[in-house]
C-alpha cells in the first residue's frame, strides 16, 4: 500500500511522524506525581498517578479516560529497598518495607521516544503520622473494670484538621505508643491487656497513661473505677471433663474415660463482728486465716436472712461413646463368580464415667457474740456424682454378596456391638462443724 504512494508523499508522512515523536517529547513542560502524602508510610503500598503539563499549558493525567500519557509509557528507577508494582495504564504502586529506616527515597522516571529521552527525578519523603498527632484518647469499657480481670482497650489519635484514627499498627504503629499503669494495676504487654488490681475490697482507682514515645509531651491520663468483685460463695471442687467419643483418626474406636471430679478443699472460717472498711457499718465477717491459703473475707449485713455457702464435690465426667462399626462393602457383580461381601466393623466400647469428688470438711468458728447468727448459715457439702457410662458403638452391617454369570459370591458377616462403659462412683458427702472459738483454740493446742 505504501509503495503505491508517490515518493513525495511518503517523505512527507515520514517527516510528520518524526515531528510528532519530537513534539511529544519536546512539548512536555513538566511531569508531576499525583499521590496522597499521608499514604507514604512504612509498610504501605502507596498508589501513584502522573500529571503531565505541556508547554502550551494543557494538562494531561494518566487517570484520564483516554489518556495521552499512560504510566506504561515511562520507565522507573527506585532506590532500594522500595519496590515497584505495575505500572498499569493509569497507576503504579511503590511498596515501602516496614523496616525502612530512611526519611525519604528517590524515584526517577524516564520518558523516551526513539533516541530522545528525558529523566524526571523526585525525592519522596516518608510521612510520619506520629509527628502530626495533636492528642491521644484511651477507650476501655468502664462497666468491665473488675479486680484481676484483663481489660481490652483501643487507642485513638486526633490529628491535624480534626482528623481522627484508631491506632491499628498501620500509619501509627503500636510500638509508637507507650502504655503505663500509674495506679491500681499493671500492663500485660505480651497479651496487650490492662489488668486492674485492687489494694482492698472497696472501689479503687485505675489510672492509665497513654503517650507517644517520640513526643512524650503528647499523652493522656485516663481514670477508671475498679468495681468491687462479687463475693465468692462457692468453694466446690470442679467437675471432671467428659471423655471424648471414639474416633479412628485420633485415639481409636473406643470412647475415652471421663475425668474424675475434684474434691472440695477443707476450709475453716472464723465468724466475728467487724466494721466494713468501705461502708463503715458493723457487719458479720467470715474470714479464712489458714496458713498457706489465700485470704478470704466475706462480709454480710447483720440483717441477712440466709447465708448460703457451697463446698460440694465435683461431678465426674461422662464416658465417651464408642464409635459405630463401619459397614462391610458389597461384593462386585459381573462376569464369572460374584465378589464376596465385606465383614461389618466392630463397634467401639464406651468409656467409663469419672468418679465424683468428695464434699469438703468445713469448720466455722464462732464467738459468743456471733453465736446467734449460726441459724442463718447454710453450708452445702454434697458428694459429687459419678459420671455416666459411655454407650457402646453399634456393629457394622455385613456387605452383600455380588452376583455373577457363573454364581454369586458369599455375603460378609455382621460385626459385633461394643460394650457399654461403667458408671463412675459417687463421692462422699462432706461435713460441717460449728465450734466455739475457745474450744477451737483448745483443740489446736493438743
Amino acid at each position: 500500500m505504501i509503495a503505491l504512494i508517490p515518493a513525495f508523499f511518503r517523505r512527507t508522512i515520514l517527516l510528520l511522524l518524526l515531528l510528532n515523536v519530537f513534539t511529544a517529547q519536546a512539548g512536555i513542560k513538566s511531569v508531576e506525581l499525583i499521590y496522597d502524602k499521608t499514604e507514604i508510610y512504612k509498610g504501605n503500598n502507596a498508589l501513584f498517578a502522573l500529571k503531565i503539563t505541556k508547554s502550551s499549558g494543557k494538562v494531561h493525567k494518566s487517570t484520564d479516560e483516554y489518556t495521552k500519557y499512560p504510566c506504561t509509557d515511562f520507565t522507573y528507577s527506585i532506590s532500594k529497598p522500595v519496590t515497584l508494582t505495575g505500572p498499569s495504564k493509569n497507576h503504579f504502586s511503590l511498596k515501602i518495607p516496614a523496616e525502612f529506616e530512611e526519611k525519604a527515597f528517590q524515584l526517577s522516571i524516564k520518558f523516551s521516544y526513539s533516541s530522545i529521552a528525558k529523566v524526571y527525578k523526585f525525592k519522596i519523603p516518608i510521612y510520619n503520622t506520629a509527628d502530626h498527632v495533636k492528642s491521644l484518647r484511651l477507650y476501655m469499657d468502664r462497666s468491665a473494670i473488675y479486680n484481676d480481670a484483663p481489660v481490652p482497650y483501643k487507642i485513638f489519635a486526633d490529628l491535624e484538621k480534626n482528623e481522627g484514627m484508631e491506632i491499628q499498627n498501620r500509619k501509627i504503629a503500636f510500638d509508637d505508643i507507650k502504655i503505663s499503669v500509674l495506679k491500681g494495676g499493671r500492663f500485660d504487654a505480651m497479651n496487650s491487656k490492662i489488668i486492674p488490681e485492687q489494694s482492698n475490697i472497696c472501689d479503687s482507682l485505675l489510672v492509665v497513661r497513654v503517650a507517644l514515645r517520640s513526643r512524650p509531651e503528647i499523652y493522656t491520663d485516663e481514670v477508671y473505677t475498679i468495681k468491687k468483685s462479687v463475693q465468692r460463695l462457692s468453694f466446690s471442687g470442679s467437675n471432671g471433663r467428659d471423655g471424648r467419643d471414639g474416633a479412628f483418626y485420633s485415639h481409636g474406636r473406643n470412647g475415652l474415660v471421663g475425668i474424675n471430679g475434684h474434691n472440695a478443699k477443707p476450709l475453716t472460717f472464723f465468724m466475728k463482728l467487724e466494721v466494713h472498711p468501705c461502708t463503715q457499718d458493723t457487719v458479720l465477717l467470715l474470714s479464712n486465716n489458714l496458713k498457706g491459703s489465700k485470704s478470704i473475707k466475706l462480709f454480710f449485713p447483720l440483717n441477712t436472712v440466709k447465708i448460703s455457702l457451697d463446698a460440694n464435690g465435683g461431678n465426674g465426667g461422662n464416658g465417651g461413646t464408642g464409635q459405630d462399626g463401619a459397614y462391610g462393602q458389597n461384593g462386585g457383580s459381573g462376569v464369572g463368580i460374584g465378589g464376596n461381601g465385606g465383614d461389618g466393623g466392630e463397634g467401639g466400647d464406651g468409656g467409663n464415667g469419672g468418679n465424683g469428688g468428695n464434699g469438703a470438711f468445713i469448720k466455722i468458728v464462732f464467738t459468743p457474740e456471733t453465736e446467734k447468727y449460726i441459724p442463718t448459715i447454710i453450708v452445702n457439702v454434697d458428694r459429687g456424682l459419678g459420671g455416666n457410662a459411655g454407650r457402646y458403638g453399634r456393629y457394622g452391617k455385613k456387605g452383600l454378596a455380588g452376583s455373577g454369570t457363573h454364581g454369586n459370591g458369599v455375603s460378609g458377616r455382621d460385626g459385633y456391638n461394643g460394650r457399654d462403659g461403667q458408671s463412675g462412683r459417687d463421692g462422699k458427702d462432706g461435713k460441717v462443724e460449728f465450734i466455739l472459738y475457745s474450744d477451737y483454740l483448745a483443740s489446736t493446742m493438743k
